[in-house]
């Protein structure tokens, strides 16, 4: 739900709202085990912030016509059409990612303000070892190990060069 793992998990219901995340089985990812976060973060799922998809009416995009105006709902294609327009018009725009938020997220950013102006939101050193540890997963001996290797372990050694 939050991770990219995939463990497997049972949602409970009730009243339109959902109230427990339980495991389920799945002997190579994640045994019988979940983690804190899977089993107990799931409020933001109920909450009245989030964004709803479009079959729950979602909200429509909004424009102001200056400054000072107030804001008035227009149509998809008329905000895309203003959107293209600003980025048009000012090459300075940049985008800036995060190593936080999703990879849909971060690549609609890089597709909308372009290659040349989007920033991932990682330091030089940061992206550097990112690099080097898909180098490594990619090409050498070591693999990622699944919660399941973890729980069986007779110990999880963590190293960090500082």
């Amino acid at each position: 739900m939050h991770c990219g793992l995939g463990c497997n998990t049972i949602a409970g219901e009730r009243d339109r709202s959902l109230r427990r995340i339980a495991n389920r089985f799945h002997h190579e990812v994640n045994g019988y085990f979940l983690c804190d976060r899977g089993r107990f973060g799931y409020e933001f799922v109920n909450s009245d912030n989030r964004i709803r998809s479009a079959s729950i009416s979602a909200p429509s995009p909004l424009r102001r016509a200056g400054r000072g105006e107030a804001l008035r709902p227009v149509g998809k294609e008329a905000a895309l059409a203003h959107i293209a327009a600003i980025l048009a018009k000012n090459k300075g725009i940049i985008g800036i990612g995060s190593p936080r938020a999703s990879l849909e997220s971060n690549f609609a950013l890089r597709t909308l303000v372009g290659p040349e102006n989007f920033y991932s939101g990682m330091s030089d050193k940061d992206h550097a070892l990112v690099s080097r540890i898909i180098d490594i997963l990619g090409k050498g001996p070591a693999r990622s190990s699944s919660l399941n290797d973890v729980r069986n372990a007779d110990a999880v050694l963590s190293w960090e060069r500082t």
